[in-house]
């Protein structure tokens, strides 16, 4: 605010046109550190409450018989903060009930104290003072709806540039501006969205009643808001939302919502492709799963049958190598035995008694009964073809092939002893 303006506010203005009363009023405002300005007359009055002041003396025959309808037009086009004060001084002796007309058609327009003369100065300055305080409120109301008209058009200025869809609320939720672009975009006068009509204009019939209890939850317990919604083009599309609120207080006190509703159709699609991928992704690893379980099963089987052949390999192996040394072991003993026989053979052709026959005899007998086959035979092993696992390998007799034996009796004269 400059200088010229505090002064103008602060001023008060004088009109006394009869005699000294204006010199004396100012003399003795001024004494009290009041800036006081003289006016010659109603129209000079009128001008200078155009530019400013802070209250008005007017002696009472200032408006008897004058024209005051310019003034009591100005009185009562003030704007809504502002209420002059104005110090009419009367006449001796004169009563409220008595005063003009004109003092009449101004105190029902305006804010009139009336004062009868003669007024002493600690009474004047006392009701000037007075009026300057209440005068000057009524600036501080003005100041601050100029200051709030100028923040709102910051506001408004700042909501249409934003590229959000911007909206505000009373304390109590309801809706009571729509930015440019929540207009253009939903297509809908601002005047039928006001209040709560939002919500069945323009607000996806699926969630119009979960958004309405999250905004009115949010109200009453003055707390953020932060919903996802679905709001409807002019063209008749609906796309997703992030709708967000936040309170402005005054003293901890919630005297408007601000709110933001942001795009996000794009992330939402999004977010649901991934769900579908991330599904189908689990669907195809859980397939894959199985797959590899059932392999693994066949694997286990596999292997455990593997291993079961494997070892009845090697229990074969082993049976056909114990199979190989007794056919080898039953080889030398028919070797020896035959080589045995043959010198038994040879000594029963030489013996001649009967005594030595008998017991070379006796010994051939039981030579023979140690033998494999316990009757002198010739014994070979093979090892039978390999069946299966458990099954033995069995033992193949050759055929007995006994050796040629000679009685005594076949060889004449040989007796055991005879040699």
């Amino acid at each position: 605010m400059s200088t010229d303006e505090t002064m103008f506010r602060s001023r008060v203005l004088i009109l006394a046109p009869v005699g000294r009363d204006t010199a004396l009023t100012r003399s003795l405002l001024d004494r009290a550190g009041v800036e006081t300005l003289g006016c010659s007359n109603l129209d000079d009055l009128q001008q200078n409450l155009l530019e400013g002041a802070g209250a008005a003396v007017i002696t009472e025959e200032a408006l008897i018989g004058r024209d005051t309808s310019g003034l009591v037009e100005w009185v009562t086009q003030q704007p809504s903060w502002s209420d002059f004060p104005f110090i009419v001084l009367l006449e001796p002796g004169a009563s409220t009930e008595a005063v003009g007309q004109e003092c009449d058609a101004l105190q029902q327009s305006g804010n009139l104290t009336l004062l009868e003369r003669p007024v002493g100065a600690a009474t004047l300055v006392s009701a000037v003072r007075a009026a300057l305080r209440a005068r000057g409120r009524q600036y501080e109301v003005h100041d601050a709806l100029i200051a709030l008209t100028a923040s709102e058009r910051r506001y408004r200025t700042l909501a249409e540039a934003l590229p959000q869809l911007v909206w505000t609320s009373g304390p109590d939720g309801q809706r009571d501006y729509f930015s440019r672009q929540w207009l253009e975009y939903t297509g809908v006068p601002e005047e039928e969205q006001l209040g709560l009509a939002w919500l069945d204009k323009v607000v996806h019939p699926e969630d119009r009643e979960r958004i309405r209890e999250r905004w009115m939850a949010s109200v009453k317990g003055q707390d953020e808001y932060d919903a996802e919604l679905r709001i409807r083009r002019a063209d008749g599309q609906y796309r997703w939302f992030k709708a967000r609120g936040t309170p402005v207080r005054d003293r901890g006190r919630i005297v408007r919502w601000f709110g933001t509703c942001t795009d996000i159709t794009d992330i939402v699609e999004a977010r649901e492709t991934l769900t579908r991928s991330r599904e189908e992704l689990e669907r195809r690893v859980a397939e894959r799963t199985r797959s590899l379980a059932a392999a693994n099963e066949r694997l286990a089987a596999e292997t455990a049958e593997r291993q079961h052949t494997e070892e009845a390999l090697r229990q074969s192996q082993k049976l056909e190598a114990i199979g190989q040394l007794t056919s080898g072991v039953a080889h030398d003993f028919n070797n020896l035995l035959t080589s045995v026989l043959g010198n038994f053979e040879l000594l029963e052709r030489r013996l001649k008694g009967e005594g030595s026959l008998r017991r070379l005899r006796s010994a051939r007998a039981t030579l023979l009964q140690g033998s494999p086959c316990g009757d002198g035979c010739r014994v070979g092993y093979e090892m039978a073809p390999f069946p299966g696992p458990g099954i033995p390998c069995r033992a193949v007799q050759d055929e007995c092939r006994s050796p040629p034996s000679h009685s005594a009796a076949a060889v004449p004269g040989h007796e055991l002893g005879g040699v």
